[in-house]
């Protein structure tokens, strides 16, 4: 017997959307989200302005961007065509709830735009992305640190529900400006010979933001714990070196073409910004702090067995190895996590077979596989002639409650 529909599934993010259909174990593609954010405002200072009409150009850009994105995806990725009668289509739309509201209006011109153009998609709905990794692992309860590119998370789920969210400070962009700001200063300063003037200095920095994203590639690794120990406490002269903040790029120049070279130095520092010795901004301590805090005593066991590290972050050399060896450091050696002693030989970091980039797409295909689920979630269908924004507002507002 033929199936009468298919279901769509769009994980929209800030920097890559994955896109395929539910039942699949995986993504059909991975792509770049359009530049429908500058990634040039993460550099700048919040008082640059511009003006009306510039405004209104990149507004109108960006809408242009959206709909021809919409398009690559239904009729390229998943090549679904209007006079394809087979099926009935759904589509499913993965939301963050942490997401900026400038942000939040992207994904109102996507979703009308496809409700809009398609008329072969029967409706949309829009659900909570944030507790889906946790399906992934096989269980219904953990917690998740999920490590985006504008921001992380720490979600508790207890028996598919989420009890327990927060928002951290530590993601890819923070990493990226860290590094940016770093070659930034030695250049500026002219650190070994490095100056330059103006107009050179400002086409050095425009390449830097081109650039960031591979600069990350090829310099972030994590050591393990005993390895940053044995760095930070080098004996001699070679500690001074290693703690002047000097050596962290060094550029040859060409016309319009700055090559840069960086030092072991910051190879280290970046990635020791995830773990530092203050506990505050330590990813594994945040964790910890959230399940002595935020977790009742009862279900605190079954939570902590299973932690689970999403999005593309945590995917970085080293950083599943440092992440253990933090959790089992700091759940030793810190007085502040005795409530914690009863379970601390069973925090279990779950290996999960799937790449950690696409836990939230896997997780939520996995689950809304199965035709009678009832998850909360706001639906358009065709019903309604049009969608308003107002309409679009108060579904997002319904699902923050």
């Amino acid at each position: 017997m033929d199936i009468k529909y298919k279901k769509i599934l769009i994980d929209f993010g800030i920097r890559y959307t994955k896109v395929g259909f539910i039942t699949d174990s995986e993504p059909m593609k991975i792509i770049q989200t359009p530049s429908v954010l500058n990634i040039d405002e993460y550099f700048k200072e919040k008082s640059d302005s511009k003006s009306v009409l510039c405004f209104k150009r990149n507004s109108l850009k960006k809408i242009l961007e959206l709909e021809e994105f919409a398009l690559y995806i239904i009729n390229d990725i998943l090549q679904i065509y209007k006079l394809d009668n087979k099926y009935t289509y759904y589509c499913y739309i993965l939301y963050d709830l942490d997401l900026k509201e400038n942000f939040k209006d992207v994904y109102t011109s996507f979703i009308k735009y496809i409700f809009d153009t398609f008329s072969f998609i029967a409706s949309i709905k829009i659900i909570p992305k944030k507790i889906f990794p946790v399906f992934v692992s096989g269980f219904y309860s953990g917690i998740i640190l999920n490590c985006g590119y504008s921001y992380s998370s720490i979600t508790v789920v207890n028996n598919g529900l989420c009890v327990f969210s927060k928002r951290v400070e530590y993601c890819s962009c923070y990493m990226q400006k860290t590094l940016y700001n770093l070659i930034v200063e030695d250049i500026h300063k002219g650190k070994n010979g490095n100056k330059l003037d103006e107009k050179n200095f400002d086409i050095v920095k425009k390449n830097i933001i081109k650039y960031m994203d591979d600069f990350m590639v090829r310099i972030s690794y994590i050591l393990n714990k005993k390895l940053s120990n044995e760095y930070k406490h080098l004996s001699g002269e070679e500690t001074n070196e290693t703690n002047e903040k000097e050596n962290f790029a060094k550029i040859g120049f060409y016309p319009d073409v700055p090559l840069f070279k960086i030092g072991f130095n910051t190879r280290i520092f970046i990635g020791e910004k995830l773990f530092e010795e203050n506990s505050k901004n330590n990813l594994a301590y945040l964790i910890l702090k959230t399940l002595a805090e935020n977790v009742p005593c009862e279900i605190r066991k079954k939570i902590g067995s299973n932690i689970i590290l999403s999005g593309g972050l945590t995917m970085l050399e080293g950083f599943y190895q440092r992440f253990s060896d933090e959790i089992n450091y700091i759940s030793n050696n810190n007085n502040e996590f005795k409530i914690l002693n009863g379970i601390k030989n069973d925090l279990r970091i779950n290996k999960i077979i799937y790449p950690r980039n696409i836990l939230s797409w896997v997780g939520a295909s996995l689950f809304l596989s199965f035709n009678k689920v009832n998850f909360p979630g706001n639906e358009i269908n065709r019903e309604n002639k049009k969608i308003d924004d107002d309409e679009l507002n108060k579904i997002f507002e319904n699902l923050r409650i």
